[in-house]
């Protein structure tokens, strides 16, 4: 019966965090290299996100406080991308260390969150060989 309700509780969890936004913006931070495995507090995370996806997610979460608060309520939705949290210093610090899949959505959910101009940016340097060179 046990085996059962965790079956159960894994397919809640799983759905709950493929329908939350919440989950969705931690997924564009892990997406973004470096992230992954890091421990970082919620205030790291949420100026890096604004950041990276301005109004879109200032809009969702208007200070790094009301993002801490959303961690903690999606606590167990983020259980999903591996969450760990600790006490360092007195503040929570949170790492992330998703599964393969999870990880190419991260990194999908991160490539499409860029903005037009982030997209030309990374385009640019691929493309060209010595910045000091941009006119020829």
């Amino acid at each position: 019966m046990e085996a059962i309700w965790r079956g159960y509780y894994a397919e809640y969890q799983k759905q709950a965090a493929e329908d939350s936004p919440f989950v969705n913006f931690v997924r564009c931070w892990l997406g973004r290299e470096g992230n992954v495995g890091r421990w970082a507090r919620s205030g790291q995370i949420y100026k890096d996100l604004e950041n990276t996806l301005s109004k879109k997610f200032t809009s969702a979460c208007r200070s790094d406080a009301a993002f801490g608060r959303k961690l903690k309520e999606n606590y167990s939705a983020l259980g999903i991308l591996g969450v760990e949290k600790r006490l360092r210093d007195g503040y929570n610090e949170y790492c992330f260390k998703p599964s393969g899949d999870q990880l190419k959505q991260c990194q999908n959910a991160y490539e499409d969150s860029k903005t037009l101009w982030a997209r030309e940016a990374d385009e640019t340097s691929v493309t060209n060989e010595d910045p000091t060179r941009v006119w020829d």
